[in-house]
């Protein structure tokens, strides 16, 4: 087509096309699939029918006809009524190839007529990146190529300023390319906005998927009113693969089991070595059913192992169906045992011996006690299957889960004790083992080797935990792991055709937190105690940059250290991944107590801030912003009742403390302003709906849980975390069981009915149907805010107001102003200010540096260099270097 002589082919077929076109109805409009204020339709009549759907934040645009160009054009269109100026942004993400010159991207067009004025820049499978327009109805297609390959995915952008209409393209959605094009086109005030979609051929069908969808409009008319059809980045805490879980994680029951002698299985012996593997007669408990903890283990399993053993049930309503059988030649024995109803089931091995020659008494090798594939099947999992469908299922498809975070999966909480490589759980051994000294009550934790293939089965992203005591070469073999995979006991050091255990997939991004909560320190947190600790003897033995300043509170040092320690993590994984994964794949993330509590962010980013970035001196060699180490940080996402009340109802606990949204803004408000003011994303390791089980009107808690009520609870939530900066939100947790207690975090308590029976998931299926939430908090873009009404200071006291603020540059050092943008677009931060003598301000975009105010006395206003940014929160702050200063208003704009 895009010769010379085929484009004069086309255009006579396509003015042969355009009599049919206008003899026949333009299009079939489609209302029900795409987000509230879009519509689809087929422009000009493709010979096969597309579509337009949206879920889970993605459009899937199935677009046929012979393309879009020359006089007319065939295609699927997913678009919005736009007023005024606009701006589209979506990020194609894949696109089916049925012919080099198939298109997919954003457009502007005059009217739905085929033959409209239009304009466009598109992605291709083999021509790159174009800019296509006609400018007037019924003529022809200009064209303007892109320097761009367009490898997929990529960013498109398309803005529309009065008569001139403009569009980029981007590799990450922040940084731009200058214009490809700029066309001059006189369009009505009202135009159509959305996603195109050709196949350029009538006898197939393109799909296309687009994700990251704002739009913005001057008019105030822009597809669900302006709002962002953005993806919602939620997630999910699961627990330690313990034999207590109703989850069932592992096909495979023997890792979850507990391992004792024949006599007596829970006697604590585990007589196995660091593979797993017996080593003398043994008995296995393999689940407690006792609490509500287990339900649903009726069914047949499979015993399958290397050796001989006489293998019989004990406790539990089960039997041996299948005895169990050696075969010499293969050195297997395979046998089947049938759980009746549910019940804790002990299975008993003796006789065993590694092999025919074997002595007697010398365990067996590679044990698996395979589920049924259902409750009550018959069929058991194959042997080679690592993890249970249904367990997959609710994250996969129930919660649509982001992300997975394995805090509890690998027992960070009070594991003090996992300092080398050495001394971690290896994937070969059972996954429930007990810990003892160093460790706290969910043992050792699962292996790293499968938490990654978890991420890759269930197609998430990893939220890891970094032990809190790991070492350097702990931190940076983890890193090689997750990049290489591993032989299951050493990660390798570069890409393997056939690893042992695969690497994560690199289409999947890796959260990275040093330890939980080293702010919190009860009883089972023994990781916080150990940090404290550990900042002490650091100090006196000299040299430690923690105490720089002569800081003296331990608490205060021991924020330090988590602070400084998540810098060290985020180098060593910049030195196996490369600099191009770091903040983009690789995200470190700096967690602190909602609310600021303790000054727990003020604490750590000033100290990161001032360290790193030299605010304060010399300090290092190469000084960086914060967000150069760190991708995100918040306190948690919890809303509460008053858990304490003995009058709670279900009447009065959903506007009780913060499950009243309105009581809920201080938090939020705090925590998003340190984030903005560092160039942070707003990522909360924990939250939902918290009702700790303190003795008063548990009941009521209960049925609060069960309550229709909580799936709008969970909705509001949600949004009111997304207006308020909010983007990774990582909810407290899965577990799967009716035990007592449940309703304080749970989200599933009947994995056979995880949906109809839990609200909450109710509600999580609500906003996996919707898109995110534009950002509301801070000042709009391009208003002046006073001084005083500043959103964060470096101190953890204050109350803004109005009018101006006073920085004496001691207690007062910084602060920060928050603005929220439905669009990207090139700012600069504008600051009124006045000084009494000489001073030196330093300003900052984002936690990026903005420039230098240089003062000699009077009053001023200073413009800031420009920052390209995107849609959502976004923070000015202004830092006294030197001498004092007053602030009188600041600007976005």
């Amino acid at each position: 087509m895009h010769s010379p002589i085929a484009r004069k082919t086309a255009a006579l077929l396509l003015a042969a096309m355009l009599f049919l076109t206008l003899a026949a109805p333009l299009m079939k409009v489609s209302h029900a699939a795409v987000p509230t204020g879009w519509s689809s339709a087929d422009i000009g009549s493709p010979s096969l029918a597309g579509s337009s759907s949206f879920s889970g934040g993605v459009f899937t645009v199935n677009g046929s006809g012979a393309d879009i160009w020359n006089i007319s054009d065939q295609f699927q269109f997913a678009y919005y009524s736009l007023t005024g100026d606009g701006t589209l942004i979506a990020k194609v993400t894949s696109q089916q190839n049925t012919d080099s010159w198939a298109k997919a991207g954003v457009m502007i067009r005059d009217s739905l007529a085929a033959d409209a004025k239009q304009a466009a820049v598109y992605a291709t499978p083999s021509y790159g990146l174009h800019m296509q327009y006609r400018d007037t109805a019924g003529g022809t297609t200009v064209e303007t190529p892109s320097s761009s390959s367009g490898t997929l995915p990529v960013w498109l952008k398309i803005v529309r300023s009065g008569s001139s209409f403009s569009t980029y393209y981007s590799a990450d959605g922040v940084t731009w390319s200058s214009a490809i094009a700029t066309a001059t086109i006189s369009m009505g005030s009202t135009v159509y906005a959305g996603l195109a979609v050709t196949a350029h051929t009538n006898a197939a069908i393109s799909q296309v998927t687009f994700t990251d969808v704002t739009n913005t409009s001057s008019g105030g008319s822009g597809g669900s009113g302006g709002s962002s059809a953005m993806p919602r980045t939620m997630g999910i805490n699961i627990e330690n693969p313990g034999d207590s879980s109703n989850l069932k994680i592992f096909a495979n029951a023997y890792k979850t089991t507990r391992v004792g002698s024949a006599a007596d299985p829970l006697d604590g012996s585990y007589p196995i070595d660091s593979s797993g593997n017996p080593i003398q007669d043994f008995g296995l408990f393999l689940w407690d059913a006792g609490g509500n903890y287990i339900h649903d283990t009726q069914g047949v399993y499979t015993v399958q192992f290397n050796g001989s053993a006489t293998v019989a049930t004990a406790m539990g309503d089960a039997s041996m169906t299948t005895p169990v059988t050696y075969d010499a030649g293969t050195n297997t024995s395979t046998g089947k045992f049938t759980v009746n109803t549910n019940s804790s089931v002990e299975l008993k091995f003796t006789n065993t011996k590694r092999t025919s020659a074997s002595a007697a008494n010398s365990g067996v090798t590679n044990v698996k006690i395979m589920r049924p594939i259902s409750p009550g099947s018959t069929t058991s999992y194959p042997t080679s299957t690592t993890f249970t469908d249904n367990f997959k299922n609710i994250i996969t498809n129930n919660l649509q889960a982001k992300i997975i975070r394995y805090m509890d999966f690998t027992a960070t909480n009070g594991k003090t004790a996992e300092v080398n490589w050495s001394d971690r759980l290896l994937p070969a051994n059972v996954q429930s083992l007990p810990g003892g000294t160093g460790f706290g009550w969910q043992g050792r934790g699962g292996s790293w080797e499968y938490a990654v293939q978890l991420a890759n089965e269930t197609n998430t992203d990893m939220w890891i935990d970094i032990p809190v005591s790991a070492s350097n070469d702990y931190i940076t073999k983890l890193a090689q792991l997750i990049k290489y995979g591993s032989d299951g006991t050493n990660p390798y050091t570069s890409t393997q055709s056939n690893p042992v255990y695969a690497p994560l997939a690199s289409t999947h991004n890796v959260y990275i937190e040093y330890a939980n909560e080293l702010w919190n320190f009860a009883g089972a947190f023994g990781q916080s105690q150990w940090n404290l600790n550990k900042a002490a003897s650091e100090i006196a033995a000299g040299g430690s940059n923690l105490n720089y300043d002569g800081e003296t509170n331990q608490w205060v040092l021991g924020w330090r250290r988590q602070a400084n320690r998540t810098v060290e993590i985020s180098n060593a994984f910049r030195a196996v991944f490369g600099d191009s994964d770091m903040l983009t794949r690789i995200r470190p993330v700096l967690e602190w107590q909602q609310d600021n509590g303790q000054n727990t962010a003020g604490t750590m980013l000033n100290f990161l801030d001032n360290w790193y970035g030299n605010r304060d001196g010399s300090h290092v060699g190469t000084p960086h912003p914060v967000n150069y180490y760190i991708w995100g940080g918040s306190g948690s996402a919890y809303y509460n009742p008053d858990n304490a009340s003995d009058s709670l109802s279900l009447s009065n606990i959903w506007t009780s403390q913060t499950y009243g949204t309105t009581n809920w803004v201080g938090p939020q408000t705090h925590d998003s302003a340190y984030a903005a003011a560092f160039g942070l994303k707003r990522t909360a390791y924990e939250g939902g709906p918290s009702m700790d089980n303190t003795g008063h009107s548990e009941t009521i808690k209960e049925s609060a849980w069960n309550n229709a009520q909580m799936a709008t609870t969970v909705v509001d939530h949600q949004k009111f975390w997304e207006q308020y900066g909010g983007d990774v939100l990582m909810y407290f947790t899965l577990t799967g069981s009716d035990h007592a207690g449940y309703y304080q975090w749970e989200f599933v308590k009947d994995m056979s009915n995880p949906v109809t029976t839990s609200p909450k998931m109710q509600g999580i299926g609500t906003l996996n149907a919707g898109s995110k939430e534009n950002v509301t908090v801070g000042a709009s873009i391009g208003s002046t805010v006073d001084g005083n009404n500043w959103s964060a200071l470096n101190r953890g006291y204050g109350t803004p107001g109005s009018g101006t603020f006073y920085m004496n540059g001691t207690d007062t050092k910084w602060a920060s102003y928050s603005f929220h943008s439905t669009g990207s677009g090139t700012y600069s931060a504008k600051i009124n200010y006045s000084t009494g003598g000489a001073a030196q301000l330093s300003v900052f975009i984002d936690g990026v540096s903005a420039g230098t105010i240089t003062s000699s006395g009077g009053s001023a206003t200073y413009t800031s260099s420009t920052s390209s940014l995107s849609s959502g929160l976004h923070s000015i702050r202004v830092y006294v270097v030197s001498g004092t200063a007053t602030i009188n208003s600041v600007q976005l704009s």
